[in-house]
């Protein structure tokens, strides 16, 4: 079926130069192209999915799984990377842990090079978020630093665990920008990560889905 753009008017304030279109398919609305200022060129125009099927979720979640389990053995605190069924990096602490993997079956971002999506997994045990419930998530680095977008979207597929998939890429450049720390938070509930050895554990991530810092 045919995609239709229809720009979004963003029109104010900061956005009033900023060019954004919302792709409707057979009169869904299934998603968003938008322009992000303050980032790498490859990465200016941003495709933002609206949604992914839970059974996809679930089954994206057992391949996390498998490799958190893989890495249990890991430092609490401190970033590690590890290359098995997938390639991800990792940090736990305090119960929380936040997982950073390439899937190459989810799709492409709009890149010429893109060999895959960076998808991410935040899990935070106090949470107990209802399965397939939509949250919005930023990331804040230890000075204030953020991207001049709208918050990343990330569903629940466990009480305490939700998947960023659309945002993911731009999360993970803020979390890279980080001098010692940065904080993640979705829907009510924050957490607050060390930044130190995360651009050498995520970069074969990035390779693997063809992209870089």
């Amino acid at each position: 079926m045919a995609l239709k753009l229809r720009p979004t008017g963003l029109g104010a304030g900061i956005d009033k130069d900023r060019q954004g279109y919302t792709v409707y398919s057979g009169g869904w609305d299934v998603g968003r192209i938008y322009e992000v200022r303050g980032g790498p060129e490859h990465l200016r125009w941003f495709w933002e999915k609206r949604s992914m099927r839970l059974g996809r979720l679930a089954g994206v979640l057992v391949a996390v799984l498998s490799v958190i389990l893989a890495g249990s053995a890991a430092i609490c605190g401190e970033w590690t990377r590890w290359q098995d069924a997938n390639v991800a990096a990792r940090i736990e602490q305090d119960g929380a842990d936040l997982v950073v993997m390439c899937d190459t079956r989810a799709g492409r971002a709009l890149h010429p090079e893109s060999r895959g999506l960076i998808l991410m997994f935040f899990r935070e045990p106090r949470a107990n978020w209802q399965k397939g419930a939509q949250l919005d998530v930023m990331t804040i680095t230890d000075d204030g630093g953020r991207w001049d977008g709208p918050p990343s979207h990330g569903a629940a597929i466990e009480p305490t665990r939700v998947m960023i998939q659309n945002g993911a890429t731009w999360e993970l450049w803020v979390m890279g920008k980080a001098k010692t720390s940065f904080t993640i938070s979705a829907g009510d509930y924050t957490r607050t990560f060390r930044a130190e050895n995360l651009r050498k554990a995520v970069e074969p991530v990035l390779h693997e889905c063809g992209d870089h810092w």
